[in-house]
């Protein structure tokens, strides 16, 4: 007797990445609790830097999406110098609509020492830090392998990056026959 096995189990495809660091970020509200988690990560060849916010603690939605970081330091170009920055600047920054995006983007901004408080504005900030040196260096961190979804990534990289791997679609794999001896196989 002849068994066929056939996986017929569908999955989007995934980017290979290098996470950078994964961390967590005060906050902005004075009633706010938790953190929120981040990411940093890059492609294989390290070409582009990436922001991802992955987790919230206490409630409110996010958007999982990859966000280029030069397209956040486009925005702080800018500006000018010593000016205060609502949070809502950094909206662009996301396809995704969550209107919190932009303010937890600004936590991991903060948290990074990429933006400062502003005395009695909770939700305005000061660009600080060196952003292309902060950039080079986080570039150069040691990296752990991931995959994401191809739907996270979006247009966070560059259209020569290599292309979405596939996952394995199941075979059909015949087994050997059964016997009476199969226990000897």
């Amino acid at each position: 007797m002849t068994h066929t096995i056939t996986d017929d189990t569908r999955t989007a495809p995934t980017i290979p990445l290098l996470r950078l660091k994964a961390s967590a970020a005060a906050k902005l509200g004075e009633h706010a609790h938790g953190a929120i988690h981040y990411e940093l990560l890059t492609d294989s060849g390290r070409q582009t830097l990436l922001l991802r916010l992955t987790r919230n603690e206490g409630g409110g939605n996010h958007s999982l999406e990859l966000v280029p970081f030069t397209r956040v330091q486009t925005l702080t170009d800018g500006l000018l110098p010593d000016s205060p920055v609502p949070s809502r600047v950094f909206r662009s920054c996301f396809r995704g609509r969550s209107q919190n995006n932009a303010g937890f983007l600004c936590c991991l901004l903060r948290a990074e020492g990429l933006l400062t408080s502003v005395e009695g504005k909770l939700y305005q900030h000061r660009v600080s830090g060196d952003w292309p040196a902060w950039a080079a260096e986080t570039l150069r961190l040691h990296g752990a392998p991931v995959e994401l979804p191809a739907s996270l990534v979006g247009d966070a990289l560059p259209l020569d990056t290599p292309a979405p791997v596939m996952p394995r679609r199941g075979r059909r794999k015949a087994q050997p026959e059964e016997t009476e001896d199969a226990d000897l196989a």
